[in-house]
């Protein structure tokens, strides 16, 4: 099993979030078999063996592959790049301009949406 976890991307996203639950169930409908773990990090997971936090994990979208954190634009890129139709798109948000202007937009959006959203605000507000 460890193995098998170790090929896949490991795709952690908020599952209480409208916007973030349907693209990330569109992504399941059309990803390969076996390629992703999806974690909605809103059910009972333990972060801490991936070495994240609940709050930084709803803040942006995390993907763990090969041992390595991608967050945000990143992690899009990532999951992207194996689906069939989004590979390029993939190829295109990682040209170096394209990627920097994603970034930008993605962190405001994410912001904005971090602190609208009442399951957010409540860990912000036990810290």
């Amino acid at each position: 099993m460890e193995l098998t976890l170790n090929l896949k991307k490991i795709v952690f996203y908020d599952g209480k979030c409208g916007v973030c639950r349907s693209e990330i169930n569109f992504y399941k409908s059309i990803a390969p078999k076996n390629k992703f773990k999806w974690i909605d990090v809103t059910e009972k997971c333990d972060l801490k063996v991936f070495n994240l936090t609940l709050v930084d994990v709803l803040k942006k979208i995390h993907v763990i592959h090969h041992g390595k954190t991608l967050i945000g634009v990143d992690a899009f890129i990532a999951i992207w790049s194996d689906l069939k139709y989004f590979k390029i798109l993939a190829v295109f948000v990682s040209l170096p301009v394209i990627h920097f202007i994603a970034s930008i937009c993605y962190d405001i959006f994410a912001k904005y949406r971090f602190s609208r959203l009442a399951h957010c605000q409540i860990l912000v507000e036990k810290k």
